[in-house]
C-alpha cells in the first residue's frame, strides 16, 4: 500500500489509482423511470438509448511515471449511431480486431479544465471479452491530452487526490 502527503491538511492519505465514476445522469433517470425511453444494455455498463445513443464506461489509464502502477478512470462517454454502427460494420467485414470510435465525454472530469463535452476516442477490441473500452485520444490541447500521452507523477496525482479527502 501506498501513501501521499496531502497537499491540503499535510496527512499521509493512501494512494488511490483507481476512481469509478457513477452512471450518468441520463441513465440514471431512465433506470429509474423518470424519462421514458427504451433502453438497451449489451454489456457491463453499455446501454443504447432509443436505438441512437450508445453510452459506455471506458477506461483511461493514465500512466503514473515515478510509481509501478497507473491511474484508472473509468468514465461515461457516449457515442453517436451513425459512428457506432459504422465502425461495427468495418470490425465485420474486415481482419482487424481492433479500431477507434470518436464519442464525446458525458460528464467532465472534476479535477481536469477543459474537459467539458471533450471529444475522445475509444479503441474497441473485438476479442475483449469483457467488453472493456480503453480511451486512446484526447481531441483537444488539454493537460489531461499531456498525461494520457506522457503519464503523470506522483505528486501531480497527489494534488489531484487531496479534494477528494475533505
Amino acid at each position: 500500500m501506498s501513501f501521499f502527503d496531502c497537499t491540503i491538511c499535510g496527512n499521509s492519505h493512501k494512494l488511490i489509482t483507481l476512481l469509478e465514476f457513477p452512471q450518468p445522469d441520463i441513465i440514471s433517470k431512465i433506470t429509474s423511470g423518470q424519462v421514458d425511453v427504451s433502453l438497451d444494455i449489451f454489456g457491463k455498463n453499455s446501454f443504447v438509448i432509443n436505438r441512437e445513443t450508445t453510452v459506455i464506461q471506458p477506461l483511461l489509464s493514465i500512466p503514473i511515471i515515478d510509481f509501478e502502477d497507473s491511474f484508472d478512470l473509468f468514465i461515461w462517454v457516449k457515442i453517436e449511431k451513425e459512428e457506432y454502427l459504422s465502425k461495427l460494420e468495418k470490425l465485420r467485414e474486415t481482419d482487424f480486431q481492433k479500431l477507434n470510435m470518436k464519442g464525446v465525454l458525458i460528464d467532465p472530469i472534476p479535477f481536469f479544465s477543459g474537459t467539458d463535452n471533450l471529444g475522445i476516442e475509444v479503441e474497441v477490441d473485438e476479442k475483449e471479452k469483457n467488453h472493456l473500452f480503453s480511451i486512446v485520444k484526447i481531441q483537444k490541447e488539454i493537460e489531461l491530452k499531456s498525461f494520457l500521452k506522457n503519464g503523470i507523477s506522483k505528486k501531480e496525482l497527489a494534488i489531484i487526490l487531496s479534494p477528494l479527502y475533505h
